[in-house]
């Protein structure tokens, strides 16, 4: 008995001692996006006198300047356009590549790895090729300036994804549907990729958020309004608004809130997807 409840002890306290670090680890990250919700509200002064502050008086006025001038709306539709055609191409891209080479008994590890070769390679190394093959084809400044690389970018994550879960799952819904007459492109539209949904959940999430926050690339291939994105807006918002604390927190907020949002939606989504992948 007393050994039975010395070791019960122990493990009460390591959950004890678990809790408590993934509540200051949660605490520590929430910080940081709760003082700039507040100071968003918050006029310069008290940022400055009280940085810390609960809001005397809450102005969400600052939010409608912010949108107003910074021109936010769009460099948000922008972004969301952008994102929404790089997460369809690497979905439809990383999940037509990794198929087969989970299906088919001609694919080999060292095909498998010339995909993944893409997730060792900077970004950096490759702004100067990208820059000069976009200038020949006459895409700068444009929106495929930007979802074009997104979506080479992306794949190599994409294609690990989706190929460790095509080999995972059984292949009897697959033979079944060839018993039927499924063709292989039908047999790969109607039953491999919707079988697929958590994988496509983990590369859909992952990819929208990397696409939306993306700044380097948009720094140097776009340069007119009508295609900059909100990273981009950003930056010249601030730039411009440099002493207005409360209207840069606003900003920043305003950029920030389709992310909380998508993020609050699919957790669980992800969360899901995300073990039936490693499983």
């Amino acid at each position: 008995m007393g050994v039975r409840a010395r070791h019960k002890g122990r493990s009460t306290l390591g959950k004890a001692v678990l809790v408590f670090t993934i509540a200051g680890v949660a605490l520590a990250m929430a910080a940081p996006l709760v003082w700039m919700l507040l100071g968003s509200v918050r006029t310069d002064s008290e940022i400055i006198t009280a940085p810390f502050a609960w809001p005397a008086v809450w102005h969400w006025d600052q939010w409608q300047r912010a949108w107003n001038d910074g021109n936010l709306g769009q460099y948000g539709w922008n972004s969301l356009a952008v994102t929404l055609l790089t997460v369809a191409g690497v979905v439809l891209f990383g999940a037509g590549a990794a198929y087969p080479l989970a299906r088919c008994e001609l694919a080999t590890p060292r095909l498998l790895a010339v995909y993944l070769l893409g997730l060792i390679v900077p970004s950096q190394a490759a702004v100067v090729p990208m820059f000069l093959l976009l200038r020949t084809l006459h895409l700068l400044d444009t929106w495929w300036a930007l979802v074009l690389p997104y979506i080479a970018w992306n794949l190599p994550f994409a294609v690990l994804v989706y190929y460790g879960f095509f080999r995972s799952q059984s292949r009897e819904p697959e033979e079944a549907a060839r018993l039927d007459g499924c063709e292989v492109l039908t047999l790969f539209t109607r039953v491999a990729l919707p079988l697929a949904a958590p994988a496509t959940g983990v590369v859909a999430v992952i990819t929208a958020l990397g696409t939306w926050n993306e700044f380097l690339f948009a720094l140097l291939f776009v340069h007119s309004d009508s295609a900059k994105t909100l990273p981009l807006g950003l930056l010249a918002f601030s730039s411009a608004h440099m002493s207005d604390y409360g209207l840069t927190f606003a900003a920043l907020a305003l950029m920030s809130l389709p992310l909380l949002l998508l993020y609050v939606l699919v957790q669980r989504t992800l969360i899901e997807g995300s073990a039936a992948v490693a499983a």
